[in-house]
């Protein structure tokens, strides 16, 4: 029986060329060379995998055939060098087997064969071998620095990329830019603040998947089969709770695009690159938010040094901007939140710091050990009642804004007409009027278009979070298990708390309006809390509050900065202390030692 001869002939994962063409190819060299091949003579070995990767099956088979038997094969044809491989070490190694079982290797591309007739070693092919896996391997190197600095240059330079899996949210624009896709962003927006809400990524796949929302795949390749296996196309693909939490921990929602430099590099912090425009998420901080309420999932037992419980959720009502925390560690340092006013040379605009435990326990305390805020939260009948009003009202301001959006398109296609017809006319004065009128038309359909995004994705919530009818009572039994895990009360807080406005009204008092948030729904009625800063002065430090939803006087906000008159306010304060005890919610309230909370004096 004469010898059989094989081709081995293999194509990267990224490539886009099959395997014929090297098949061809090689039919065609032994052609010209007078070999007669048929399917009896001739077996091929095929397969599609990087020249990088040791784990090639069809390769080893190939070996493994020559091994057992060395008499089975003449001759094993390849088009180049590098199909049998990239890495110069392991095509040294497979050459070596040929040469121990005395089978000739076959180079198209350099015509050369690695024995001699008498099976001798071809001292002419080896040097050239030799020569060529080492350029091999440099051209290969050489041109993946290449596409990766073509890769980082355009992320710096805001591109979209090549492929078609641009990240959800974004769609490519004019010269292969990276813009924002309106649409797709709405859901991302949803996404984050369902997810800030409570509610748990899986639930969050479910509630896309129930809305018939399309995913990456659904949309890029609708009628692709992307499961060879399954036959699977991409409008079947469905949202997974993987997903959404790549989406959660994708920095580019706020303006930050990341490059690793290749796969082997996963596993390092990526570099981060400054997006040019607006980010789709806003304000931003929701990011850090659902990321430290991720991280409180995923590690239970994580403490980091000094969770400050209210971090970003304390605003000044005098200036409107944030607090911040000032911890030091002693006995005498301060341990209190403050206004970043105060970090401006000149800038301080005078409001008071309060005491980072006096009002972490007092809303603590509030939640889970007082009647009034459970008469004020926990009535589901209201919040139901609430609830569906608001929901009415969305819906109403959808029909309405979707009314307006039909309007206003047949008004800008009218004006386009007449704008053209006036160039035509050689009307130039009439040409600007209506151009004029256009940029004002599309404005406002621009401005409308985003208060029907907006209002749908309230809508969304706040069916969300009827449905779900929350209880606070269940929120008091978490906190009390947390009581000595500062993350994780960190992560409820962040769930309840939409924000705490402080007005320090005179030495002796602090307003904390704390705004409370169920399922990601702010109550229309905020929570007073006047802290006694008197008590924390003490040798003996005593805790204690007021804590009302109503105490006579209709608090009005600008941009979170209090309008109302503070002489009236401190008036109001002052018949409060005067009176407590005496009429209703007005008691001050001592907050219990067990349910004080505390940083302990040396790091977490």
């Amino acid at each position: 029986m004469s010898r059989k001869i094989a081709y081995y002939v293999r194509v990267s994962t990224e490539d886009k060329q099959d395997y014929q063409h090297q098949i061809d190819a090689l039919d065609k060299c032994l052609k010209d060379m007078g070999v007669t091949v048929d399917n009896n003579s001739l077996d091929i070995y095929s397969e599609k995998k990087s020249g990088y990767k040791d784990d090639r099956q069809e390769l080893q088979k190939l070996l493994n055939k020559i091994q057992e038997d060395n008499e089975y094969y003449s001759c094993v044809y390849v088009t180049e060098i590098s199909r049998i491989g990239r890495n110069t070490k392991k095509v040294r190694e497979t050459l070596e087997i040929f040469k121990e079982c005395k089978v000739n290797l076959y180079i198209k591309q350099l015509k050369v064969n690695l024995l001699n007739d008498d099976s001798s070693i071809n001292s002419y092919g080896n040097l050239l071998l030799s020569i060529f896996i080492e350029l091999s391997d440099a051209e290969a190197r050489t041109a993946k620095e290449r596409f990766k600095d073509g890769i980082l240059s355009g992320i710096k330079a805001g591109k979209a990329g090549g492929g078609k899996l641009i990240p959800y949210g974004f769609m490519k624009g004019e010269n292969k830019m990276l813009v924002i896709n309106e649409t797709e962003a709405d859901t991302v927006r949803l996404i984050f603040d369902l997810y800030k809400s409570g509610n748990g990524t899986k639930a969050i796949a479910n509630y896309l998947n129930n809305l018939d929302i399309k995913t990456r795949s659904g949309l890029s390749f609708a009628e692709s089969i992307i499961n060879a296996k399954t036959g699977k196309t991409g409008k079947e693909v469905k949202w997974q709770d993987k997903t959404v939490d790549d989406i959660l921990q994708n920095p580019i929602y706020i303006g930050k695009r990341r490059y690793w430099g290749g796969k082997q590099n996963r596993k390092k912090p990526p570099m981060l690159f400054d997006m040019v425009g607006k980010p789709i998420l806003s304000p931003i901080t929701i990011f850090d938010e659902c990321m430290e309420i991720r991280n409180s999932k995923t590690h239970k037992n994580f403490l980091t040094t000094y969770v400050y419980l209210l971090k970003d959720k304390m605003i000044c009502g005098k200036c409107g901007r944030n607090y911040f925390a000032k911890y030091k560690p002693t006995p005498h340092g301060d341990k209190v939140y403050i206004c970043s006013s105060r970090l401006k040379k000149n800038g301080n605009c005078g409001n008071g710091g309060i005491n980072i435990s006096l009002i972490e326990s007092a809303i603590f305390n509030e939640i889970v050990n007082s009647d009034s805020i459970l008469r004020y939260i926990n009535d589901n009948s209201k919040i139901k009642a609430s609830l569906t009003a608001e929901i009415i009202k969305l819906r109403n301001n959808i029909e309405t804004c979707s009314r307006n959006e039909s309007e206003l398109e047949r008004d800008i296609d009218s004006l386009i007409e007449l704008q053209l017809k006036a160039m035509r006319n050689g009307e130039s004065e009439m040409r600007n009027r209506y151009e004029k009128r256009l940029e004002e038309k599309t404005k406002e359909f621009d401005n409308n278009k985003n208060q029907l995004a907006k209002a749908k994705r309230h809508l969304i919530k706040t069916e969300i979070a009827l449905n779900k009818n929350s209880n606070i009572e269940t929120t008091a039994t978490q906190l009390k298990e947390y009581i000595n895990d500062r993350t994780q009360l960190r992560s409820i807080y962040l769930q309840l708390i939409d924000k705490i406005i402080i007005n320090v009204i005179d030495e002796n008092t602090a307003l904390a309006d704390t705004f409370i948030s169920i399922d990601g729904i702010v109550l229309p009625n905020s929570l007073k809390i006047f802290l006694d800063l008197a008590g924390i002065r003490k040798k003996e430090k005593s805790y204690r509050y007021i804590a009302t939803a109503n105490f006579g006087i209709e608090l009005e906000y600008k941009e979170n900065v209090l309008l109302t008159d503070s002489a009236k306010l401190a008036e109001t304060i002052h018949l409060i202390n005067e009176n407590a005890g005496l009429i209703e919610e007005t008691d001050k309230i001592s907050i219990p030692h067990n349910y004080v909370l505390t940083i302990p004096l040396e790091k977490l």
